[in-house]
């Protein structure tokens, strides 16, 4: 089956491409009658075949816009699959019950892996390209949560909640952060340490204010 054209993907140089081929094919079909001069001329000019400008013509003729005159990506579609059904559950039963585990092996580990699945079965081992496509083609916050646990997961991918707190007036909430800073004071007699400073830190919108502080024990 012939690929239709795929203006959902055409770039601005496929678009630019198909409005200078519809320059010319457009009063090719208005004036009714067309003539193999005409069209080994037009061909000529977009450096095309006359046989693909016929074709070109009829697309053309059904469907009179620009976009029926990009041309069609070559190649296989990027999430089209060509393995056979066996090979296809194998991988994904490897993903889910090897990939997807706490251990968190490899890549290599699963292509190693599937290797040997497939050498017991008498299958032909999938290609590397195919078994990493589909681990790309998985749910990033499932794997995410299979392989490094709920709560990494849910801080990367999990919405964030909104505060119940709300300020209706300038300087009627105030948040305080308390960090430890890279200071260590020391003795002023002996220059012994003494301990690592905190620093608090004071925030409504912009910068209240900050003090230094040993904090207690």
């Amino acid at each position: 089956m012939q690929k239709q054209p795929d203006w959902q993907s055409a770039s601005e140089n496929d678009w630019e491409a198909a409005r200078r081929r519809e320059k010319l094919i457009r009063p090719l079909i208005a004036c009714g009658s067309i003539t193999h001069n005409d069209v080994d001329a037009a061909a000529a000019e977009l450096g095309l075949s006359r046989s693909f400008m016929y074709k070109l013509l009829a697309r053309y003729r059904r469907r009179p816009q620009t976009s029926s005159l990009l041309f069609a990506k070559r190649g296989r579609p990027e999430d089209s699959r060509s393995l056979d059904p066996e090979r296809e559950q194998l991988i994904q039963n490897a993903i889910r019950e090897f990939y997807l585990r706490r251990e968190r092996p490899r890549m290599a580990d699963l292509i190693k892996e599937l290797c040997r699945l497939c050498d017991q079965q008498n299958l032909k081992a999938p290609n590397y390209r195919t078994i990493r496509k589909r681990v790309q083609a998985l749910d990033a916050k499932l794997a995410l949560q299979r392989r490094h646990g709920s709560k990494i997961a849910n801080a990367k991918y999990q919405p964030v909640g909104i505060s119940p707190l709300s300020a209706l007036a300038p300087l009627e909430l105030f948040q305080i952060d308390h960090t430890p800073v890279d200071v260590i004071v020391v003795d002023e007699q002996d220059r012994l340490p003494v301990g690592r400073r905190d620093q608090g830190r004071s925030v409504a919108l912009c910068d209240i204010g900050f003090r230094f502080y040993f904090r207690c024990c």
